[in-house]
């Protein structure tokens, strides 16, 4: 299982002031694939102790799923039809649509090498170049950053993070913040950044029935989300 390391301070941030509403999963979008172990331990969790810690989070007008995939369909492998969720204004500029940044235990030679194979164009240059908001313009797709090296990478960059899924996924940390994924790099860990897609790309994309890898979505809420200990017996 691959392991998330949030660095943003949550105590900062007011509590969200919504209610709990019940939404049919029926009626859910998702954007993002699901890891098999991760539902397999929601589970385990929901049969023994039936309670749901936290709400999953959708947008009103859509009913794209924002935040709580694993969780969606854990409920819908042990029968439920209904979920605890926040109902939220995905174009509420306050909520903001970033991405993780994994940390890969590989060489980055041998991780460039494995995606040779999708015919991605490499360009090693200065690491003193390293500039993260040229990602925002799309010029490349990501860099592969390791101590003392750096590449900028040009491909599809949903085949790229297919491959690093299917080939690491237990070798993977992922980053909320790209500063804190690169001071975590060294010989044996290599950094890849990517830009991130937005709202619109994601909508649409959700609406034709596609989803994205796991952790290419993050966003960044201006407020937390309280727990509710929701028992799923009553459901």
């Amino acid at each position: 299982m691959s392991i998330e390391i949030r660095s943003e301070d949550e105590n900062m941030k007011p509590y969200l002031d919504h209610p709990v509403e019940l939404i049919e999963l029926s009626k859910l979008l998702p954007h993002e694939m699901t890891i098999r172990s991760e539902i397999e331990w929601l589970i385990k969790d929901l049969k023994m102790n039936k309670i749901l810690i936290w709400p999953i989070l959708v947008d009103k007008n859509t009913n794209l799923i924002l935040d709580g995939h694993h969780r969606v369909f854990a409920m819908k492998e042990l029968g439920y039809n209904k979920i605890p969720a926040h109902i939220l204004n995905y174009d509420d500029e306050m909520i903001k649509l970033d991405t993780w940044y994994p940390v890969i235990n590989i060489p980055t030679d041998d991780l460039i090498n494995i995606l040779k194979e999708t015919h991605v164009i490499v360009k090693k240059v200065e690491k003193s170049n390293l500039n993260y908001e040229l990602l925002k313009y799309r010029k490349f797709t990501c860099y592969m950053v390791n101590e003392f090296e750096l590449y900028e990478i040009k491909g599809d960059r949903d085949k790229i993070f297919e491959i690093i899924r299917i080939n690491f996924m237990d070798k993977i940390t992922y980053y909320d913040n790209y500063k804190i994924a690169l001071d975590n790099t060294d010989a044996e860990n290599t950094c890849v950044l990517a830009w991130s897609y937005g709202k619109d790309e994601v909508r649409k994309f959700a609406k034709t029935g596609g989803v994205y890898d796991p952790k290419t979505t993050r966003h960044v809420l201006p407020f937390k989300v309280k727990k509710i200990h929701y028992d799923i017996t009553d459901l």
